[in-house]
């Protein structure tokens, strides 16, 4: 696959957003506890501080539906599947979404961790769950686009095995690097980059997924050559760079920024058109003078296709609630991830706009392959 059709997707891939709130202490712990969070990120809100990991069996999605007219019904459980791992930025921010949309809700929810291959594995079990509101997962774009457009991961399903309901955070991407790397800037770090082509080691999360698109978009802008590392989790991408393994990141600021705070790691350009509230002293590219570079990650919720729309519509409310809560605004960010509400119809059509913008290019590189 050559490099420079790829970036093109990652150069369509660019957003802006922001929320503003008063950070606050961390999370109060909830009635249960669940495994001990594995991430750098996960030193902000305790394990005890988590709700309880169980798993849910898949239903056929071809059960009926309820009618939406009494949902949610009391004494009933709603499963909120995560696709990555319990301590990373999504496994956090699915457990802080769950508490309060329990309270607002008056019903159980409970999260469920399925992690692997990207997100692939919880993904596809979600999408064959009872279309009935209690089967939900915390979805990221544009992560699950790239998994469904790549023939090669063989997904078992595709946008429209889902129904949006509604998104609450965004994450911005992050250029970092140690503290005592030689890398004193990006011009210092593709210099060094297309002098000794492929020898810098840089990090991301996973082929195609959104940091990836951003170290393809840097070398395709600058003619640099990097080595590129794939991890499958925000927790390891910051691991291998805290520990020697890699001499760059790119990741995300919700893993990334508390590690720069710390003068451990030290940020090289936030890629988004605007700073990332936590670390507004760091330039973004742009302004470094990489004119339409960025990307960004956005999490949002989804049911499986067939959900009745009464009941989105019940939940999308729920979840436009809870993200107006101050409380839930503070803990969000005392754990790096910033608040932004989106309803199910703007979800559905940036969904739907990110996905014919990328399938042209994706299917020109991906012919180009063979």
């Amino acid at each position: 696959m050559r490099p420079t059709v790829l970036v093109l997707a990652a150069m369509l891939l660019l957003g802006t957003a922001c929320a503003s709130a008063v950070p606050a202490a961390a999370p109060a712990p909830t009635k249960t506890a669940a495994p001990a969070a594995t991430s750098a990120a996960s030193t902000v809100v305790p394990a005890a501080s988590t709700k309880a990991v169980t798993a849910a069996p898949a239903t056929s999605a071809t059960a009926a539906p309820a009618s939406g007219a009494d949902f949610p019904a009391k004494g009933k459980v709603i499963t909120f599947v995560n696709p990555w791992e319990a301590g990373g930025s999504s496994g956090i921010g699915a457990r802080l979404l769950a508490d309060p949309l329990e309270r607002v809700l008056g019903v159980q929810v409970t999260v469920s961790d399925k992690p692997g291959a990207g997100s692939q594995i919880g993904m596809t079990e979600l999408a064959n769950m009872r279309p009935d509101g209690y089967s939900l997962g915390y979805s990221t774009l544009p992560t699950i686009i790239t998994l469904y457009l790549n023939p090669d991961r063989k997904t078992l399903f595709q946008r429209n095995s889902f129904v949006s309901v509604a998104g609450n955070n965004i994450d911005r991407g992050l250029i970092a690097v140690r503290a005592d790397s030689p890398y004193k800037s990006i011009e210092d770090l593709v210099a060094a980059a297309k002098a000794n082509p492929e020898k810098i080691k840089a990090v991301d999360t996973g082929i195609l997924g959104a940091p990836h698109l951003g170290i393809l978009q840097l070398q395709h802008l600058t003619g640099a050559k990097l080595a590129v590392v794939h991890v499958d989790s925000g927790s390891a991408n910051a691991n291998n760079l805290l520990g020697g393994h890699v001499d760059v990141s790119f990741g995300f600021a919700s893993y990334l920024q508390q590690h720069v705070r710390s003068g451990a790691l030290r940020a090289l350009g936030v890629m988004a058109s605007e700073r990332d509230k936590f670390l507004p002293d760091v330039k973004t590219m742009e302004e470094q003078g990489y004119k339409g570079f960025g990307f960004f990650g956005y999490r949002f919720v989804v049911a499986p296709a067939g959900t009745p729309p009464q009941v989105v519509d019940t939940l999308d409310k729920a979840v436009r609630k809870v993200a107006e809560q101050s409380d839930f605004v503070q803990k969000m960010e005392a754990a790096g991830l910033e608040v932004q509400y989106m309803d199910a119809a703007k979800v559905t059509a940036e969904w739907a706009n990110y996905e014919e913008r990328i399938k042209p290019l994706m299917e020109q590189a991906l012919s180009e392959q063979k």
